[in-house]
């Protein structure tokens, strides 16, 4: 209708916005279509869709970026795909791995790796996700003894 293409044709216009609570909020709508009001060449937009983006191929591409800035974000959103996290999850940054540990989008599969992790921090956040098996945090407790 009329109506939906005059509001497909304002939520492309704020795009264009300098206010960094607008492009979060534009960035969080599932109207809005990334491709057409994003540019991932551009340092801000891509820190605005890794922290926000609720897109699983949008925060693929953030993370195929391989810049630890865009990683962090990206092992933190909540949105992030299963794949992804499992990815970002044999990071060399210990922070990245650590906050794919803190999300509770990771799979459980996976903070029962993270369980043994090189890293204290990394360890101690696998161990404090909900979603991280019982049976999992009993056995590296024994392990550890």
């Amino acid at each position: 209708t009329s109506i939906d293409k005059e509001f497909a044709s304002l939520l492309v216009s704020l795009c264009n916005d300098d206010d960094m609570q607008v492009l979060r909020n534009l960035a969080c709508n599932p109207n809005v279509s990334v491709d057409d009001c994003f540019d991932l060449q551009q340092p801000l937009h891509q820190a605005i869709l890794a922290d926000y983006s609720e897109a699983p191929h949008t925060l693929r591409t953030l993370a195929g970026m391989e810049d630890d800035d865009l990683l962090l974000s990206v092992a933190t959103n909540k949105f992030t795909p299963a794949d992804v996290l499992s990815s970002l999850a044999g990071s060399t940054n210990g922070t990245v791995r650590m906050n794919v540990a803190r999300n509770f989008a990771t799979p459980p599969s996976v903070l029962e790796q993270l369980l043994s992790d090189t890293q204290a921090g990394v360890r101690h956040s696998a161990a404090v996700n909900e979603h991280t098996p019982a049976a999992a945090l009993v056995l590296e407790t024994l392990a550890s003894d």
